[in-house]
């Protein structure tokens, strides 16, 4: 069979798993590594192609969601960063191979441990003081970031990291007022507030520096805020910039209803 036949035979989505398995020990790297990329090819046959010579096909095993957990662990001490970098991003990767790589040498295969979502706090928090900016800068992104670190991260020097922790919406309170205060994080923050669950839009208004405040007051202009969340505004520190700065034209009714809320007698 020529080189084209056989490539073909390699990507074709039927090709069964045993013809796939034939093709392992093909002469063409391109007809293995397309063998490698495959999530029908059987684990055995993934496992023999991960000690392939050819760095292409162990990058192709280590993407492929079929492949074993062992073979992964294998490919974390894999000599090409390209390989290792590769094995973060697959969600077979178990957590201890996930501490292993978060102090690799190469940068790139940290900034793939950091943007996993599975990697343990302990390891985020360790990758948060990294030397490098974009490894920083996965952990600010990270959903699964505590919110002690985005605390931390929120005072990072490099601007791009202070504000991917403006969007995370596990951001503490305290850290967002700091934040706010920057002009060119104000699209950042404004992007978190539809990630934010209505019990932290309550927080944020009711512990709201003037610049917090009034980013969540521009929000509610395009996208209302539930009325608890404008209640809470009004009972904190700002009550007079959300009060005044929303748009009576179109917030009475809200405004109204929350005023009635504050001086409702209890129910008896």
């Amino acid at each position: 069979m020529d080189f084209s036949k056989r490539l073909e035979m390699a990507t074709n989505t039927q090709t069964s798993p045993q013809e796939l398995a034939q093709l392992t020990n093909d002469p063409s790297p391109d007809v293995r590594e397309s063998v490698a990329g495959d999530p029908t090819t059987p684990p055995e046959v993934l496992t023999q192609l991960a000690k392939d010579k050819c760095w292409e096909v162990r990058l192709a095993v280590a993407k492929n969601p079929n492949t074993p957990t062992k073979v992964l662990r294998q490919l974390a001490g894999d000599k090409d960063e390209w390989v290792r970098e590769a094995v973060p991003k697959n969600p077979n990767t178990p957590t201890e191979v996930l501490r292993q790589l978060a102090g690799d040498k190469n940068e790139w295969v940290r900034l793939a441990v950091a943007g996993n979502p599975t990697t343990p706090p302990e390891v985020l928090t360790q990758l948060a003081r990294d030397e490098h900016k974009l490894v920083r800068y996965a952990v600010a992104r990270n959903p699964q970031t505590p919110p002690e670190v985005l605390r931390q991260l929120a005072q990072d020097q490099d601007w791009g990291v202070r504000a991917a922790v403006a969007r995370n919406p596990r951001t503490p309170v305290e850290a967002v007022n700091w934040l706010a205060q920057e002009p060119c994080l104000r699209f950042s923050i404004l992007e978190s507030f539809s990630k934010r669950s209505t019990e932290s839009l309550f927080e944020l208004a009711a512990q709201a520096n003037p610049a917090l405040a009034q980013l969540l007051v521009e929000y509610h202009k395009e996208n209302p805020l539930p009325l608890q969340v404008l209640q809470a505004g009004m009972k904190g520190k700002q009550s007079e910039l959300f009060c005044e700065a929303l748009d009576r034209s179109s917030s009475l009714y809200v405004l109204q209803e929350a005023f009635s809320l504050l001086h409702k007698e209890p129910e008896r």
